[in-house]
C-alpha cells in the first residue's frame, strides 16, 4: 500500500495530500463541515462569525438551528485546505470553553459553473 496512514506519517502526508487529492481524483474535491453546538444565545454566533470573518469567501453555507437548550451551527467551507480549517477548529475551540466543535470532511464532486 503506497499510501498508509500511520500516526507516524500523518503529519507527513498532510501537507501533500490536498495538492494531489486533484490528481488521484480527478473531478472531486473536499468540502469541510464545521459542527460548532452551543447554549441558544446570538453571543455564541457573534463569536464564531468573528473567527471566521477571515475566511468567509470559503463559507458555502451556514445553518442555524435551535433545538430546545442546544444552539447548532453548521458551517459548509469549500475552497480552503485542510490545515486551514484544522486551525480555523483549533480557534473555535479557544473561544469559549461551552462551544463543542467538530469537524467533518467530504468528498464532492467539483461544482461546475455554466454560462448561459
Amino acid at each position: 500500500m503506497p499510501y498508509a496512514f500511520s500516526p507516524s506519517s500523518s503529519s507527513r502526508f498532510e501537507g501533500s495530500f490536498e495538492s494531489s487529492f486533484e490528481e488521484w481524483l480527478p473531478g472531486l474535491e473536499l468540502t469541510h463541515t464545521l459542527h460548532v453546538t452551543s447554549s441558544p444565545d446570538l453571543d455564541a454566533v457573534t463569536s464564531v462569525l468573528g473567527c471566521i470573518k477571515d475566511d468567509q469567501d470559503a463559507i458555502e453555507s451556514w445553518t442555524i438551528t435551535r433545538r430546545g437548550t442546544v444552539l447548532d451551527q453548521r458551517i459548509t467551507l469549500r475552497g480552503i485546505s485542510e490545515g486551514e480549517v484544522r486551525l480555523l477548529r483549533e480557534r473555535l475551540t479557544q473561544l469559549d470553553k461551552k462551544l463543542k466543535v467538530r469537524l467533518e470532511h467530504q468528498c464532492n464532486r467539483r461544482l461546475r459553473v455554466t454560462s448561459k
